[in-house]
Order: C-alpha cells, then structure tokens, then sequence
C-alpha cells in the first residue's frame, strides 16, 4: 500500500469518527428537548390508566350497591349482609383500611360487583397484612389493595356505609427505587365552590397521582371534582 493509499484511509476513519461524534451530539441534543414532552405524555398516560381503573371500580362499586342495597364499606369491622356474615375479617393494621376493605367485600361474590380476580395486575399488598383465611374469589390470605398507574394504593371512601366521610385514611404509599415506603394520608374531598362532600350518599375514589400524596392539585378522584 503505498502512502497516499494509507493517508487517503486515515482521513476517512479519521471522517467517519467525526460523523459519529456528531451523530451523537445531536441525539443528546433532542434527548434533551423532547425530554419534557415524553414526560408529559407518559404522565397523561398513567392518568389515563389511573382514571380507567377508578371508573371500571366503579361500576363494580355500583353494581355491589344494587345486590345489597348499600355501598361497601370502607371500615373492616364492618361484615355487610349474609354470604359475608360468616367471614372473618381479622384485626385490622390502621393502613389501607378503606382499600382494603373494599377489595374484601368485593371478592366475596361474583354477583355483586366481583370481577378482581381478573384484574390481578391492579393489585398490591403494600403493608403485607394477611386475611384470617382465604378471601373467597381471590384465593389468598393477602389482603390487596388497588393501586393507581403510580403503585399507589387508592383511597376509597364510604358516604354511607363506614366512616361516612369522617376523618382520615393512612395510606402505605408506592415504594420508590428501593425506598421503604412512606405513610401518607389521605381525607374525602368537597366541591370547592359549595363546600359539600363530593358525590354525597354515595362514595369516593381517590388517586393521590404523581406527586404520591394525597389531597393536592394533582389528585386524580372519582367522580371528578370540579377545577
């Protein structure tokens, strides 16, 4: 190879290396704009799953209310009619309590709302509690709650059935690269131009939304409360 040969090879390595480097440089550079945007939409999308799961429970919320003739409750220490009569609910750890009772009374027959068992991927057990036996249409001990698109469990209030929108719940929030979860609460909303329980006589669904707390601008709640 004589040496124009090996000059005329060095320069195009030499370009194409260039080439790369610009190639990445440029990649950087849209990461970087499209960043914010990409986020976006990912959170409207976790928003648009979190917004589905609360309106398909509800509908099994409804459902439950038109078999029995009363809402879940949101208390454990409350059995609501006969087939749950002979259930035993066990003590209960003051976490997730509203949540986890609804999955409860939910899972007892198929009739009356019960379609979780095929929505296992909504489930969490986030504070490890276990049930005295099985619950009946999941098959487990564990004691699930529904968790939204962030892992976090809902906050699900009774108007009628329970706490009747008193006081607060303590939910065990999402857990976050490896981060024990943190307690956080979470308390029923009103309409912020009557100042009434939203959705009264009835119940209350609440996401506590990317932020993971609850009762702030980005709560996502079910039915929807007025901006």
């Amino acid at each position: 190879m004589n040496r124009a040969t090996q000059s005329g090879a060095g320069r195009s390595a030499g370009f194409t290396l260039i080439e790369l480097l610009v190639v990445i440089a440029i990649i950087g550079t849209l990461v970087v704009a499209f960043a914010p945007a990409l986020s976006g939409m990912l959170s409207r999308g976790d928003e648009a799953e979190t917004e589905a799961r609360q309106i398909e429970l509800a509908s099994m919320v409804e459902s439950y209310q038109r078999y029995y003739g009363e809402y879940p409750p949101d208390d454990l220490s409350i059995i609501v009619k006969d087939k749950q009569a002979n259930w035993q609910f066990g003590a209960d750890n003051g976490k997730n309590t509203g949540i986890e009772s609804l999955v409860l009374h939910l899972s007892f027959d198929a009739k009356a709302g019960g379609k979780l068992d095929e929505r296992m991927e909504w489930l969490a057990n986030t504070d490890g509690d276990k049930a005295p036996v099985d619950v009946p249409l999941l098959g487990t001990r564990a004691r699930y709650e529904i968790v939204d698109a962030w892992g976090t469990p809902f906050a699900y209030f009774s108007a009628t059935c329970g706490s009747a929108y008193q006081g607060r719940q303590v939910i065990l929030g999402a857990t976050i690269e490896g981060a024990d979860a943190l307690e956080v609460f979470a308390r029923p909303w009103k309409h912020p131009e009557t100042g009434q329980w939203l959705n009264p006589r009835k119940f209350q669904i609440v996401s506590a939304g990317p932020d993971l707390s609850f009762n702030t601008d980005d709560d996502i709640v079910y039915p929807t409360v007025p901006r």
